[in-house]
């Protein structure tokens, strides 16, 4: 059960708060990126799991949960590396821009003033670029009195996790590019394995992946693509090579494909972010940046 996750946190949100403020004290659980990629029936479904059990288990009946977008995420961020920057006495200090890589997307978050922005926007070298960049702008009121524009830029599909699944079906396609074998005629889908050589793995280790067998059927289906429950699947097993440079340019490749083919950009959205990649618009000349990053490492063999 998905509220089995939290129950950690649930147990130290009740024992740091006295128990008698339990009842009044709101609970939020805010999901990020991770479910952002799922669609819509299963958010809910883990959500409701996750309010209806922990309110049963626990006495906080103001628990709530809900999706958030990614700007929010990263206008978040922003502000809990730049709450000290944010008072009376610390306005006219320079702010920090934030760079945050999750399991499962990127954030991007910078404060913007007309100057910063012209800036940006002629360097900019194309209409979706500016239209990506102009539609995930933020305006936060500080207090009455006090507001800050910020950029709240968001890539779905980019973070650690959803990444490196990016780069694996690069390696899936770079492989039946290369073989004239037609491994759907061999054998049944489901029962197909893949060796792949994977410059990202150190040398000698390995890992077993499982990817759509769509993969295997159009060798221009989307890469990155998000696995849903029960859906077909291939085993891709994973050798690492440990080459760097051959890593850096699939990596880059990837980025590169990803931006053409609009990862997880809707059909019916005026813009995509990911219009942004390649480009310059993240002001480092202009803002200190602090990087956030998720180390994950893959489960060797």
């Amino acid at each position: 059960m998905a509220s089995d996750y939290m129950e950690p946190i649930m147990a130290f949100i009740s024992e740091s708060i006295p128990h008698q403020k339990h009842i009044e004290t709101p609970v939020f659980f805010l999901a990020t990126a991770g479910l952002r990629l799922l669609d819509d029936s299963t958010q809910e479904e883990i959500l409701t799991d996750i309010t209806k059990d922990l309110r049963a288990k626990y006495d906080f009946p103001k628990i709530e949960s809900q999706v958030i977008s990614g700007s929010f995420e990263g206008v978040y961020s922003w502000i809990s590396i730049n709450k000290d920057r944010l008072s009376d006495s610390s306005r006219g200090v320079k702010s920090y821009g934030m760079i945050e890589m999750g399991g499962a997307s990127i954030q991007v978050t910078f404060e913007l003033n007309p100057e910063i922005e012209d800036l940006i926007l002629k360097d900019l070298n194309n209409n979706d670029a500016i239209l990506a960049f102009k539609n995930q702008q933020v305006i936060m009121n500080l207090d009455s009195s006090h507001t800050v524009k910020l950029f709240a830029g968001t890539f779905l599909g980019l973070g650690v996790n959803s990444g490196r699944e990016a780069a694996i079906d690069l390696l899936v396609r770079d492989y039946f590019k290369n073989t004239t074998v037609n491994v759907l005629e061999d054998k049944k889908t489901n029962g197909i394995e893949i060796l792949l050589k994977d410059p990202c793995l150190t040398f000698g280790s390995s890992e077993t992946v499982l990817r759509p067998t769509a993969l295997l059927q159009d060798p221009f289906y989307p890469i990155g693509y998000t696995l849903k429950e029960r859906e077909e699947t291939f085993r891709a097993r994973l050798e690492g090579i440990g080459d760097f440079l051959y890593c850096m340019d699939l990596l880059e490749r990837a980025l590169k494909i990803v931006k053409i083919e609009k990862l997880n950009c809707q059909a019916e959205t005026k813009y995509c972010s990911m219009s942004l990649l390649s480009t310059e618009f993240i002001p480092y000349s202009q803002y200190p940046f602090i990087g956030l990053a998720r180390c994950t490492l893959p489960q060797m063999q």
